[in-house]
């Protein structure tokens, strides 16, 4: 006998040491950005739940050291120099997840040191990246349930990640 029903749940944690989200449209960019993250970052989630009905139930967790993400439009032509440092003590994700009853649960954690992420349309992209993690990087998913329909936990943790297209 639960007492309460939830019909989907939403839930979800972020924590980020830096971020810079820079956008270049048309023209010409020289662009250089420095970051450092000295700090522990943590984003750690839960919920207890008594039951879930027929939606989706997904919980979240994601923590980021430096993230950078750029994004170069209209013919930009771009030339980017990053330098990211993370040295703190921890950069941590986790979710736990605990239901009597889940038909629907989808559970997961990211945590990142270090993140570029870069898209520039059609037009030249050069660059020059340097990435440097000294950090415990640690993400974890529990998720428990007496009785579920489907269930599904995921964790990702990673030190440095720079991931670039020019479609």
């Amino acid at each position: 006998p639960y007492t309460t029903l939830f019909r989907a749940i939403s839930h979800s944690v972020q924590a980020i040491g830096n971020v810079q989200e820079i956008s270049a449209v048309g023209g010409s960019a020289t662009i250089t950005v420095n970051q450092s993250n000295q700090a522990s970052v943590q984003a750690n989630g839960g919920a207890v739940i008594g039951y879930t009905g027929d939606g989706d139930s997904i919980f979240s967790s994601v923590t980021t050291g430096n993230n950078i993400a750029f994004n170069g439009s209209s013919g930009a032509t771009s030339a980017l120099t990053v330098n990211q440092s993370n040295t703190g003590a921890l950069v941590q994700a986790a979710q736990f997840v605990n239901a009597g009853n889940g038909q629907t649960i989808a559970s997961q954690s990211n945590a990142i040191a270090n993140n570029l992420s870069v898209s520039n349309a059609n037009n030249p992209l050069n660059i020059a990246s340097t990435q440097t993690n000294t950090t415990y990087v640690r993400a974890q998913t529990d998720e428990t349930a007496y009785e579920f329909g489907s269930g599904s936990a995921s964790a990702n943790g990673v030190g440095n990640s720079l991931l670039a297209g020019n479609p």
